[in-house]
């Protein structure tokens, strides 16, 4: 599913983020899943290491960055980003509910978090 949106973009830590669809897909097998994000200029699609090995990205205006998830929940998905040569480390932890996707966004030195709500687009 993808999950749209509604707000403007946010600051975590020292990096704004203006989400307009998040989409986050699975192959069976693959230790690999790859989250899609439509930040409304472009289309990111960032692979996220699911065996405990980070996978690398180029994101505009961040730099290389490495991802790495799991399932902490049948219903949550963790997400850890790290910004590579520079000290911030990030979470987003993903709340699957009915059509809904529940993100909370950490940046965890400053220890400041946003909460946003998507809602299913299909």
């Amino acid at each position: 599913k993808t999950y749209g949106f509604n707000c403007a973009p946010f600051y975590s830590g020292f990096r704004s983020i203006g989400w307009k669809t998040l989409a986050l897909t699975f192959s069976e097998g693959s230790p690999e899943a790859v989250l899609t994000d439509d930040v409304g200029d472009f289309v990111l699609y960032l692979p996220i290491g699911m065996d405990a090995v980070p996978r690398m990205a180029e994101i505009p205006g961040w730099g290389t960055t490495v991802m790495r998830g799991r399932w902490t929940a049948p219903d949550t998905f963790i997400v850890n980003l790290d910004v590579l040569g520079l000290p911030e480390h990030y979470t987003m932890a993903m709340r699957f509910v009915d059509d809904q996707m529940l993100v909370t966004f950490s940046e965890l030195l400053s220890g400041q978090q946003v909460q946003l709500e998507g809602e299913a687009t299909y």
